[in-house]
């Protein structure tokens, strides 16, 4: 069939993808090519059936690794047909936003660690997320979560803050949106905010947690 000429054809070339960007790059695309790419990594060695199209191999596929591979932008059709992705690896990468990240009815874990996120738009939408890993990215508020009902861990310690040459009382920090905690008040369970440059008064919004069993902020500017 064509999907499995296609199967074929991204098992022949697709290898290349993993070394064809230039090392002196800033950044890539994610194009749907290179997460069929990943797909055949991750089987290698299991062989295939010859019932099994491109397309059922895709939805199917519950794990995704796409770390360290200097994306910054994610074309929307990239991740199309992954119907059963439950835990989706993007660490490492050069993100700046993931506002091409469509609707992953079945996600529940994504680890976005270690890019240069601005913002958590994009995120907001996928609604079957338990958990979120969002350290070591530039965030200065932490909103537009409130379609994440079903979130039970925030990772987002060490945010990489400009430095305004001013006084850590005066500077950049982390803050929490009030509207955002409420909507996460019955779910959210494990917050980890070390390292963001936090006071004693930005934690007012945390009080909405109702369900909240863990919570880390070593490093940060709380005197109470």
């Amino acid at each position: 069939t064509a999907l499995d000429a296609a199967y074929c054809h991204a098992m022949e070339v697709l290898d290349t993808l993993e070394l064809s960007a230039d090392p002196s790059s800033s950044g890539r695309t994610l194009t749907r090519d290179m997460v069929i790419a990943a797909v055949k990594r991750a089987h290698q060695g299991r062989g295939r059936p010859e019932e099994i199209t491109l397309e059922k191999l895709l939805g199917k596929q519950t794990h995704l690794h796409l770390h360290g591979l200097r994306l910054s932008h994610i074309l929307p059709v990239a991740f199309q047909g992954f119907k059963a992705l439950s835990t989706l690896y993007l660490y490492n990468n050069h993100l700046e936003s993931v506002e091409g990240l469509p609707d992953l009815p079945s996600l529940t874990i994504l680890n976005l660690n270690d890019n240069i996120l601005h913002t958590t738009a994009g995120i907001g939408h996928l609604s079957s997320l338990r958990k979120l890993y969002l350290q070591g990215n530039c965030i200065q508020t932490m909103e537009g979560l409130s379609g994440l009902s079903e979130l039970e861990e925030l990772h987002i310690s060490n945010q990489r803050l400009p430095d305004s040459g001013q006084p850590p009382e005066s500077g950049p920090r982390l803050m929490f949106d009030a509207s955002c905690m409420r909507h996460l008040a019955y779910s959210l369970r494990v917050l980890a905010a070390v390292g963001c440059g936090i006071q004693d008064e930005d934690l007012m919004p945390l009080a909405a947690l109702q369900q909240l069993r863990k919570l880390e902020l070593g490093s940060n500017a709380i005197e109470g």
